[in-house]
């Protein structure tokens, strides 16, 4: 990278980031990142700044931790009181599409695996990030973390079992 003192894109502007081939990367722009506040509070925060991507800010990440009923370290936002937490904010003029995978419990194979093959998962995530749409997953490693993907490099070359 040239007349760059950094190693990191500029996500949230990457159609102004020089040298870098956007032609296999799926992103959601202008999507802005926040940083939650308190250890238990991954999930309201994630929750945070997808409404604010669709221009919904009447929430604050300590509302929606109430909302979300999110408990105190090490517990955090169950993932059944973070969907009605969700859906409890719906009104007639924010209209939300919800899915989890709580919609899925009947498709789930023999293991409990609704994608069996990263590519099916992979599938999942590129059409919705592709309407752009941004999605919170759960990763219950590690005791759980809330996130949200806005994108997907199909040049990466990690990729994890997702469960």
């Amino acid at each position: 990278m040239k007349n760059k003192y950094y190693r990191h894109f500029n996500f949230f502007d990457i159609d102004k980031e020089e040298n870098f081939d956007k032609s296999r990367l799926t992103l959601l722009k202008n999507f802005k990142v926040q940083q939650q506040t308190k250890i238990n509070t991954c999930g309201p925060c994630c929750a945070l700044a997808v409404l604010n991507y669709y221009g919904d800010f009447r929430f604050s990440e300590m509302q929606l931790a109430k909302i979300m009923k999110t408990r105190p370290w090490p517990y955090g936002t169950e993932l059944f009181d973070f969907i009605a937490g969700l859906k409890s904010v719906i009104d007639e003029k924010h209209q939300y599409q919800i899915i989890s995978s709580i919609d899925f419990e009947n498709e789930r194979n023999k293991d409990g695996l609704i994608f069996p093959k990263f590519r099916n998962f992979k599938s999942f995530v590129l059409k919705y990030l592709k309407e752009g749409m941004p999605i919170i997953v759960e990763n219950i490693d590690d005791g759980g973390h809330y996130k949200v993907l806005i994108g997907y490099d199909e040049d990466a070359k990690i990729q994890q079992r997702i469960c």
